[in-house]
């Protein structure tokens, strides 16, 4: 793959972010070089991207001779001075004793491995529980064993005296402020109104 085809595919894939809007042109020279200047910082981005996956090695790149012969760069050339004419997409080699220009050249496997197309991205696993601070863990258990979800209502006081109860001995004391504010946070904010007590918010 080419080299403007592979920034192409990155910036489709949407590993710099998304991609400016192209602004109505009714609105002006303004809108329209504020959108260029930032296209340009877009496209610099993706190329940057690109640039430390070739330098670092993770992805391979080879030029195209006129010849029809396919030689592989070295890595360490995209980290040089070099690097503006390779993201214009032709690569500065030897040929025999000819210095020659050839079209730079990406892998798409390598492609793929360092910049996976959105349906073949590994989804970011749920944290586990046991790496939350302690504070929160309880009050997660706490919400499980009262059963505080959409529904159910609890009175401000039994929800304190559960968690004093079952306090875990690694937090220290508990403290009334601790404990006001626990319970405070594990009801819904509609039910600190007030009013006659219904043990549902079912209308």
């Amino acid at each position: 793959m080419e080299w403007h085809q592979v920034c192409k595919e990155v910036e489709r894939r949407g590993f710099a972010g998304e991609v400016p809007i192209e602004p109505d042109l009714d609105n002006g020279n303004t809108a329209f070089n504020e959108y260029m200047a930032i296209l340009l910082q877009h496209r610099s981005t993706v190329e940057q991207l690109l640039r430390d996956a070739l330098f670092a090695g993770s992805i391979k790149s080879f030029t195209l001779l006129p010849t029809g012969r396919l030689v592989e760069l070295a890595r360490h050339i995209w980290g040089s001075e070099l690097f503006e004419k390779l993201a214009g997409g032709l690569a500065p080699v030897n040929d025999g004793a000819d210095a020659v220009m050839g079209r730079v050249l990406i892998l798409v496997d390598d492609l793929n491995r360092s910049f996976p197309p959105s349906e073949t991205r590994p989804e970011l696993e749920a944290p586990s529980e046991e790496n939350f601070p302690p504070y929160l863990r309880f009050m997660l258990t706490a919400a499980r064993q009262l059963g505080t979800n959409g529904n159910t209502r609890l009175p401000k006081q039994q929800i304190v005296s559960w968690l004093e109860e079952h306090w875990p001995k690694d937090l220290g004391p508990p403290s009334t402020g601790k404990l006001e504010f626990m319970a405070t946070f594990l009801r819904h904010p509609e039910d600190q109104k007030g009013g006659h007590f219904r043990s549902d918010r079912k209308t």
